[in-house]
C-alpha cells in the first residue's frame, strides 16, 4: 500500500512538473541554468555542503553533551539517511527521524530512547532558529511594504503564528517540565481500549521526555544547547542565502534583506503545508514561481532555481538511498 501511494504521488508530481515546464518553456529555463556557470554551481555546492556540516555539527554537539560518542562518519551517515526519508516522504519534511536514530544506533550500538531525545532537541533548535528568519519575512510583509495582496498577507501572518505556536509550545514543554506528550497518552489511556499498548507507549515517551528536559535544565548541558542553537542558526542562514547566490550569478541581482526574508518565510510555509509529493516534485517548482514573482523574478528564473536546488538535493538523496539499502531500512519501510 505504501508503495502504491508513493508511485501515485510521484506520477501526480511529474504531471504537475511537466505542465509547468510546458507553460514556462524549457528554453528559457535552460538559459537561466546556463547563466549560473561553473562558479555559481560551485558556490551553491559549497552552500549545501556547509549546510549539512552545520546540521551534523548541531546534532554532534547535542550528542556529546549527552556523553554519547559521536564520530563524524556515523553522524553524517545517519543524518543523510534520515534526510533522504524525510525528502521522499510527502509529510512536511518530517519522517526521517526514526531512520536517523536507527542508523546511528546500528553504527555505535546505543539504546534508542536517549538518541531520540538528542534528535528531538536538535530538531527543536532548528525550528527555533528557522522561526527567527520566518518572523523577519512576516515583519517585512506586514510593516515594511511588499508586493502582497491582503489575502497573502493574512495567510503569511496566520501561517507563521501557527508554526511559531507549535515550536514555542515544544520549548515551553521542556523548559517548564510540562510533560505534555506523557499527559496526552495518559488521557488517551482512559478513553481508548488499547490500555496495554498505551501504557508501554507512555513509559517510552516519558523516558524520552526526561532525557530531552536535561538539555534545557541540566547545567552541564545548557552551554552545549546554546552553542547548538548558534550552529543551527548558521545552517538556516545558508538556506536563507541560496536565492541570493543563484540570482547573483544568473541575473546579477542583489536582494534586499526584506526581500530575502519574505522569500524564506514563504518558502518555509509552502514546504510545510504543501509537501504532498516526494521531493516536492511539481509542488516546489510551482511554489517558487509564486514566491519569486513577488520579488521581481520571472517564471523561467524561478523554475530554473527550483530545478538546480532539486539537483543538489537529489545528489544527497542518492547517497542516502545507498545507505538505506546498506542498513536494510528499505525492507523495513516496505513492510
Amino acid at each position: 500500500m505504501k508503495t502504491v501511494a508513493l508511485v501515485a504521488s510521484v506520477i501526480v508530481g511529474l504531471g504537475i512538473l511537466a505542465a509547468i515546464l510546458y507553460y514556462v518553456g524549457w528554453q528559457g529555463i535552460a538559459r537561466e541554468i546556463y547563466q549560473l556557470g561553473w562558479l555559481g554551481c560551485l558556490a551553491l555546492a559549497g552552500n549545501y555542503l556547509l549546510t549539512f556540516f552545520f546540521w551534523g555539527l548541531t546534532w554532534r554537539i547535542i550528542l556529546r553533551s549527552y556523553e554519547i560518542d559521536a564520530p563524524w562518519r556515523a553522524v553524517l551517515r545517519a543524518l543523510v539517511s534520515g534526510y533522504t526519508v524525510s525528502y521522499l516522504t510527502p509529510s512536511m519534511y518530517f519522517g526521517g527521524e526514526p531512520v536517523r536514530v536507527y542508523v546511528f544506533s546500528k553504527e555505535i550500538g546505543l539504546p534508542q530512547p536517549r538518541l531520540y531525545a538528542t534528535v528531538f532537541v536538535t530538531k527543536l533548535l532548528e525550528a527555533v532558529s528557522l522561526i527567527l528568519f520566518v518572523l523577519l519575512g512576516v515583519f517585512y510583509a506586514l510593516f515594511a511594504g511588499g508586493n502582497l495582496s491582503e489575502i497573502q498577507r493574512q495567510s503569511l501572518f496566520y501561517g507563521a503564528i501557527i508554526f511559531s505556536f507549535w515550536v514555542f509550545l515544544g520549548v515551553l514543554n521542556f523548559t517548564l517540565n510540562l510533560g505534555l506528550a506523557t499527559r496526552l497518552l495518559r488521557g488517551l489511556r482512559r478513553l481508548l481500549p488499547w490500555k496495554g499498548l498505551l501504557v508501554k507507549a507512555e513509559e517510552k515517551v516519558a523516558e524520552v521526555e526526561r532525557e530531552i528536559r536535561q538539555a534545557f535544565h541540566q547545567g552541564s548541558k545548557l552551554p552545549a544547547t546554546a552553542l547548538a542553537l548558534l550552529t543551527s542558526f548558521a545552517a538556516n542562514l545558508l538556506i536563507y542565502l541560496r536565492p541570493q547566490i543563484f540570482f547573483y550569478f544568473t541575473q546579477e541581482r542583489l536582494f534586499s534583506l526584506a526581500n530575502l526574508s519574505l522569500v524564506y518565510a514563504l518558502s518555509v510555509i509552502v514546504a510545510s503545508l504543501f509537501w504532498i509529493t516526494p521531493g516536492g516534485i511539481g509542488i516546489a517548482e510551482g511554489g517558487w514561481i509564486g514566491i519569486l514573482t513577488l520579488v521581481g523574478i520571472g517564471k523561467a528564473g524561478a523554475v530554473a532555481f527550483a530545478l538546480i536546488l532539486k539537483g543538489f538535493e537529489l545528489t544527497f538523496v542518492i547517497v542516502g538511498i545507498s545507505l538505506l539499502m546498506e542498513f536494510g531500512v528499505h525492507r523495513r519501510w516496505r513492510r
